[in-house]
């Protein structure tokens, strides 16, 4: 996954001195895997241009993309989440796009901005388990071959 951009995030942080602002951050999450972005200060409209490896270990979830406003003092806020199914990236071919970020109720209609992805899905061969033989090179039906690493 690379994380290029995001464009149109709304001011969390309010200044009496100057313009209001976020410090975004994302975090990305797959398969109970996560990963952070580093954080993008006083930016409404921050370049990330970071890439991320995180497992797929299951098609049944979403692979989601939260941005957060990162505070020192006191909790995060949350500005936007996007997410994409993994079953749109079966062909294996590089997708490049914006995801529009919704609210924390995955509605749409108030204008959180965007974020701009591309997302690859890879086999990786660290990740791939050969099965052992059996003794006569055959297996039974409904055998159940577990294999640790």
């Amino acid at each position: 996954m690379y994380l290029w951009k995001a464009e149109g995030l709304p001011a969390v942080d309010t200044n009496l001195l100057a313009k209001n602002s976020s410090d975004p951050v994302v975090t990305l999450k797959s398969s109970g895997h996560r990963a952070r972005s580093a954080t993008r200060y006083r930016s409404l409209n921050p370049r990330y241009c970071e890439a991320f490896l995180l497992p797929l270990d299951s098609e049944d979830e979403l692979i989601t993309l939260t941005v957060m406003d990162e505070d020192l003092v006191s909790a995060n806020d949350f500005m936007g989440a996007a997410s994409v199914d993994p079953l749109d990236l079966r062909d294996r071919k590089p997708w490049k796009g914006w995801l529009k970020l919704k609210g924390k109720g995955g509605e749409a209609d108030t204008d959180l901005g965007r974020i701009l992805v591309t997302l690859h899905r890879v086999r990786h061969p660290d990740y791939v388990v050969s099965l052992p033989a059996t003794e006569d090179d055959h297996r039974r039906p409904n055998e159940l071959v577990i294999a640790v690493r």
